[in-house]
């Protein structure tokens, strides 16, 4: 990196440290007077976090103000620091409940990624591996991603993701998929019923951050020989109380599920 790259960083750097301290924004002049800036530099430096989502410029007075952009991405790097060691016990004791893989996964460019994985001890199992991507649309964990994004964000990801027919219960429709999204929000679980791949079955529920969005899924898979409507309502229990557990983690609170087994 060039000294000139340094130098736009730094500035940039104290125009967002200026702009903090008043909520209601700063004019150009202002800012280049504080910051010892010529305007031109701050006019451009402004103008490159305003396409960026970080600023924006108030239409009466033409003040400039922070986003809340910055939190989001502050509050992003501290979940994303603590998500997977708040998850290790409860995906450790939900494959032990379960006898099947269990899994925590995240959203990533309209895909799903593991992020971390338990692999069951039974003798056929699915394997889950840390670092697969999958396909948003037909798998329990991505359906649970989806069910709970805001609107405009789940437009802007079903609008770049193609609903493609992995078996006959693939979900392949706008109207199908959204309004099983839906039915994942009501019940608060989401399910794979050999929707990616014949034979195989999947239970997800939604991790929820400090400030209750929906950060990642914790699902259980396995052969639909195991998985079945009889079994169903006590997996999705422990499935459930995983990703419940994992929130409480993430919220300051008991982190090891195995701890309160033993209490």
């Amino acid at each position: 990196m060039g000294s000139s790259t340094i130098n736009a960083v730094e500035r940039t750097l104290r125009l967002i440290e200026g702009l903090s301290q008043n909520p209601n924004g700063k004019g150009i002049v202002q800012l280049a007077g504080e910051t010892n800036l010529p305007p031109s530099t701050v006019h451009r430096a402004l103008q490159t976090l305003f396409k960026a989502g970080y600023v924006t410029q108030e239409k009466a007075s033409g003040h400039y103000r922070l986003t809340t952009k910055l939190l989001e991405v502050s509050r992003q790097g501290v979940v994303n620091r603590t998500l997977r060691q708040a998850a290790l016990a409860p995906l450790s004791n939900l494959r032990d409940a379960t006898h099947e893989s269990a899994h925590l996964a995240i959203l990533d460019s309209g895909s799903v990624v593991t992020v971390e994985s338990f692999m069951s001890t039974e003798r056929n199992i699915i394997e889950c591996r840390v670092g697969e991507r999958l396909p948003v649309h037909c798998n329990s964990v991505g359906k649970c991603l989806l069910a709970f994004l805001g609107e405009a964000s789940l437009n802007r990801v079903l609008g770049e993701i193609e609903l493609t027919r992995y078996t006959p219960q693939t979900i392949c429709t706008l109207t199908g998929l959204k309004s099983e999204l839906e039915t994942v929000r009501l019940r608060g679980y989401a399910l794979d019923w050999d929707e990616y791949e014949t034979g195989i079955r999947c239970v997800a529920a939604p991790v929820r951050d400090p400030f209750n969005s929906v950060v990642a899924a914790v699902g259980i898979s396995g052969p639909s020989s195991r998985i079945t409507e009889k079994v169903l309502p006590n997996l999705t229990t422990c499935v459930v109380a995983a990703a419940d557990t994992i929130s409480q983690a993430l919220r300051g609170g008991e982190t090891d599920a195995s701890s309160k087994k033993d209490a």
